[in-house]
Order: C-alpha cells, then sequence, then structure tokens
C-alpha cells in the first residue's frame, strides 16, 4: 500500500487499476542511498521488510523481501565517530575503513605544526588516500613527460588521455575495472596503473556516497548564494564540518595538480598543433561539473514508490545539474599560477579552531552492494 514501505524499496508500479481478467507485473527493486548506506555499515538497519500488497474490495497479499548487504569503503558517513579497524582479523567478517596521512597531499610541515600536532591530517580514510595518490602519480607522470624529453606528438597522445580519464564509460569493461579497483583499495593495495579512468571512476563513487556529502544539505542554500563569488565560496568552505573540509582540501589539490600537468602538456604539444585556449578550459569546465555536482550531492529525489536512479552515464545519474555547482567549484580551480599553500580555501587557514573528530569507520556504498 506504499504506507511505511522502506526508503530502500522501490516498486513499479506501485499503485494502479486492475481490471477483472487482467494481469500486472510489480517491478520490486532495492537501491541503497547513501544514507542508508551508512545505517547499514553500522548495524542500525537490515534489509528486510515485509510489502503488503492491498487489492481495494479484495484480499491482502504479503511479500518478504530480504538482502544482505556486502560492506565497502563506498558510502562513508564521516561525521559518524567509531572505534578504529581492529588488527584482529579473525573478529572480523566484512572489511572497514582505516585512516592515515595523504601523504601526497599532506602539508608542509610549517602550516601543520601551525595547526598543531591533535588535529586531523591523520583521520582520513586509507582508501581515499589510495585512490587519490593514484590521480596523484599520474599527475606527476604526466608532468614529468611535459618537462622532459618526450616528443611533442607523445605529450599531445597524454593531454587527451589525461582528459580522458574523466569522460563517461558505463561499458561492461569499465564496471570490471572499478571493482578490481575497489578490491584493491579495500585490500590495502595500490591501484593498478592500467586502470587510471576506473581509479577516477571509484573516486568520483566514494564522493558521491558520502552521507552526507561534503557541502551538507544544510549549507548548499549558502552555497548556491555564493556561488557567484570567491570570497563568499572561500568563507563556505570554512564552515564545512572539519573533516570535510580536509577531504575537500585534498580534493581540490589532486586537481590543481591535474590541470597544472595537463597545460604542461599543451604547451609541449602546441610546438606541433595549434591547441586552442578552449582545449585546455573544457577539461576544466568538466572538473568542474563532476566535482561540483558529487561535492554538493544533491538529497536524492526518488521515495519508496519511485524508480531507482539507473545506471547511465554521470550525466544521467545526476539529479538536474545546477549550473552553480559548478560556478561554485570553479572558484577552486583557478589562479593555477599561485602557490596552493596561500589560497585562502586551505584546510589549515581556517578562521576559528575546531576539534577534530575521533577515527571512524567507512560504511557502505549507496550503490547497491548487496547479495539477494
Amino acid at each position: 500500500d506504499g504506507v511505511g514501505t522502506p526508503p530502500w524499496v522501490h516498486l513499479e508500479p506501485w499503485a494502479g487499476l486492475l481490471l477483472p481478467g487482467e494481469s500486472v507485473t510489480i517491478s520490486v527493486t532495492i537501491a541503497v542511498q547513501p544514507v542508508q548506506a551508512a545505517q547499514l555499515n553500522r548495524g542500525e538497519v537490515g534489509l528486510d521488510a515485509i510489502l503488503l500488497l492491498r487489492l481495494r474490495n479484495g484480499r491482502d497479499f504479503y511479500l518478504t523481501v530480504c538482502a544482505s548487504w556486502v560492506r565497502s569503503c563506498l558510502g562513508y558517513s564521516l561525521l559518524a565517530p567509531s572505534a578504529p579497524r581492529s588488527t584482529d582479523t579473525s573478529t572480523s567478517s566484512a572489511p572497514t575503513a582505516t585512516y592515515h596521512a595523504c601523504t601526497s597531499s599532506a602539508p608542509s610541515s610549517a602550516h601543520a605544526s601551525a595547526e598543531g600536532p591533535s588535529l586531523a591530517w591523520a583521520q582520513l580514510p586509507v582508501e581515499f588516500c589510495a585512490l587519490l595518490e593514484a590521480l596523484d602519480e599520474r599527475s606527476k607522470r604526466s608532468l614529468q613527460m611535459a618537462n622532459g624529453d618526450a616528443s611533442a606528438e607523445a605529450c599531445f597522445a597524454e593531454s587527451a588521455a589525461l582528459a580522458s580519464l574523466f569522460d563517461d564509460d558505463c561499458t561492461v569493461g569499465r564496471e570490471e575495472a572499478e571493482a578490481e579497483v575497489l578490491r584493491a583499495v579495500e585490500a590495502g593495495e595500490t591501484p593498478p596503473r592500467t586502470h587510471d579512468a576506473a581509479s577516477v571512476g571509484v573516486l568520483l563513487q566514494w564522493l558521491s556516497a558520502l552521507a552526507p556529502p561534503l557541502v551538507p544539505h544544510e549549507l548548499q542554500v549558502a552555497a548556491q548564494a555564493a556561488s557567484a563569488s570567491k570570497e563568499a565560496s572561500t568563507a563556505l568552505a570554512h564552515r564545512l564540518p572539519h573533516i570535510h573540509h580536509l577531504v575537500f582540501d585534498r580534493v581540490a589539490l589532486a586537481l590543481r595538480r591535474l590541470l597544472r600537468a595537463h597545460a604542461a602538456l599543451l604547451e609541449r604539444a602546441s610546438t606541433m598543433h595549434s591547441i586552442e585556449e578552449v582545449t585546455e578550459m573544457s577539461l576544466t569546465a568538466k572538473l568542474c561539473t563532476l566535482f561540483g555536482e558529487v561535492v554538493l550531492a544533491s538529497a536524492s529525489s526518488s521515495h519508496a514508490h519511485g524508480t531507482p536512479l539507473p545506471r547511465g552515464s554521470r550525466a544521467e545519474r545526476a539529479i538536474e545539474p545546477a549550473l552553480w555547482k559548478m560556478a561554485w567549484m570553479s572558484h577552486f580551480l583557478v589562479d593555477l599560477g599561485e602557490d596552493d599553500e596561500a589560497m585562502p580555501w586551505r584546510s589549515f587557514q581556517r578562521s576559528r579552531s575546531l576539534v577534530p573528530s575521533t577515527s571512524r569507520r567507512g560504511s557502505p556504498s549507496g550503490a547497491p552492494l548487496y547479495r539477494t
């Protein structure tokens, strides 16, 4: 009857008219959103429900829905306190998240000491750091190529390959590569170099599955109002929960490094090709669109009776992607010629002192990682 149906159960159709002699097929789909994923990982809820199919002037039918959840590093609730992962594997039946410093994006010792040793530089999830370091390594290799003896042709090809990391790819091969990357980071291993695009895909999944998102829903009205101003957007970043600000800081730094490497490749390639300025700007716009959408993820518009979001291109999965999100994100990917340490939005430049959160445990994704 739709009343009291769990938010992870989607029925199609959930109501309608059935004439005598007619039949109808009702589809029941389990699609878990980030908020429920975090709850599932903490063991607060389960994927068990009894659905009531009510026929007006007829009998009632009961349908039992039961599924098991496979925990993964996707679907974090960064603000939920939890004990660190135990080293005793005999008591652990599912992967959970651990935290450590993201070395490739860590601040200088001067800034770190200014904030104090107790701050949460070491509280970033291991899996997130592994994914970000894979992106950093690719940027570093590209920059070395641009500054080395590589030919203009090779630099041009690498610039195109770098930009293609963020292209939509919903093929079976891409899904398998992303699953391999996910298994690697959850096992504490480095993602395969041959799967850089899949690592980017998993990173976007990780960010989009955060509950709440990096910019919590209660700040998104203010973020939209601030999107026209770099100063206002910077002030909004300093209002984020501290652990969220740390994660956002690392993401923005990684994207800035990638854009610098891409620009260096294009500069080398320009000796052979006529490169228009829009080539570089198109990658910036793409990054602002993709990461603006996941950093400022909207509350799901799907409900218990609706249809789940399909797996498709990122544009198809986005719910009315707004230009203001792209504009807000763009303020953190400009001034690439400036020193990153001088950027006013950096987490160590927070205007007020915040007490860092304790260690947290990861939780499953908004993607349906379950077995029926």
